[in-house]
């Protein structure tokens, strides 16, 4: 039987179990494909040149057989600035709170969902407190603004750190992960999910090879 299958039950039972460590790196292929952020027409002064952003980046993360770890104390920040959300796209782990920041002269009211089922939806006026969230899933949670409907954002939770953003070129490293057999995935707004299978060994680097070409 494959070691990837047992790891989260061995890490669990065992947590002094040592195992060797390796990385899963690579570069996204997303050749063919045209990433141009559309441009908002609103009356809100606070929105000008505000855009819909589509960015040429991917969540990358092991979607099977990764050991669970515990959500790190620091949040993630999604900021509310120029009426778009920064970042457009990050990762997070089960537990990790969502640091909500209205940066913008104007009132947000934040809607997060995570298929079909809204998570949460709150009012953030100008200058308001950072607001602590805790979406409670795991997968993709989509975050828009019921006042500004082009604003958009997508945190996608994992009950593991490993997990990583493409960079501008595709690229991507997920370190220091247990040696085994595991399915990685990479996951894109427009483009869907990719994935592949790949088998960790302890010291080595082994590239999944995702592509988004023909979709």
């Amino acid at each position: 039987m494959r070691l990837g299958v047992f790891l989260p039950a061995l890490l669990l039972l065992f947590p002094g179990f040592a195992l060797g460590l390796g990385r899963i790196a690579g570069t996204v292929d997303f050749k063919g494909r045209a990433f141009k952020p559309q441009k908002v027409v609103t009356a809100d002064p606070a929105c000008k040149g505000a855009v819909v952003p589509w960015e040429r980046r991917a969540l990358v993360r092991i979607s099977k057989n990764a050991p669970p770890r515990a959500a790190p104390a620091a949040p993630v920040i999604l900021e509310q600035k120029g009426c778009t959300y920064q970042p457009w796209l990050q990762g997070a782990v089960r537990g990790q709170k969502i640091l909500l920041r209205n940066s913008d002269g104007t009132t947000h009211s934040v809607r997060a969902e995570s298929g079909g089922q809204v998570l949460f939806n709150v009012i953030q006026a100008p200058g308001a407190p950072d607001l602590p969230k805790d979406p409670h899933v795991t997968g993709v949670v989509k975050i828009g603004c019921d006042l500004h409907p082009w604003m958009k954002a997508f945190v996608v939770v994992s009950d593991h750190p490993f997990f990583a953003v493409t960079a501008d070129d595709g690229s991507f490293e997920l370190k220091d992960v247990p040696a085994g057999t595991y399915e990685v995935e990479a996951w894109n707004e427009r483009l869907g999910t990719v994935r592949a299978e790949v088998v960790v060994e302890d010291g080595q680097s082994v590239d999944p090879k995702l592509a988004f070409i023909g979709r």
